[in-house]
């Protein structure tokens, strides 16, 4: 009898132990597979928040865009203000802000926004352009005389300084 026992108790004892050691092997097997998930799901969101800032600036531009044409310019240029905070150096909303601000008649602030502009287009024809002629119409000859004598625009430094 006890000897019996013994042995029973032993192999069913063996037989727990390897029950426990599969377990142990498939909860790490389970707890590495939601650590993959719990990545893959941070990265979806990640993702999804990208994509979601995307298609606000997209709208953003659509109605600064409707505004522009509507000649809504001071509407432009707070719907432009949103824009730039989620991409400050959009170049698409930078040129937006400069045209509606010449069309507002603000020239010093179209200057500088013009100069924003060169930073990130330095060799852009156009607003090389609207630079000089406002630099004419403000009186500032000094640097009119500069962008005549440099139009390639690879000297635009000193436009900017």
């Amino acid at each position: 009898g006890i000897i019996g026992l013994k042995r029973e108790y032993e192999s069913e004892l063996n037989k727990i132990r390897e029950i426990k050691a599969d377990f142990e092997v498939k909860l790490k097997e389970l707890i590495g597979s939601q650590e993959k998930v719990k990545s893959q799901i941070a990265s979806i969101d990640i993702l999804n928040e990208e994509q979601s800032r995307k298609i606000k600036l997209l709208e953003i531009k659509e109605k600064v865009s409707s505004w522009y044409q509507q000649k809504g310019y001071q509407r432009a240029l707070e719907y432009i203000a949103i824009g730039l905070e989620m991409a400050k150096d959009d170049i698409e909303l930078l040129r937006f802000r400069a045209f509606s601000l010449l069309k507002l008649r603000n020239y010093a602030e179209a200057i500088e926004a013009h100069k924003k502009v060169l930073t990130i287009e330095p060799t852009n024809q156009g607003i090389i352009r609207n630079l000089a002629e406002f630099y004419l119409l403000v009186g500032q000859i000094d640097n009119y005389n500069n962008i005549v004598k440099d139009k390639s625009g690879k000297n635009n430094k000193r436009l900017l300084s």
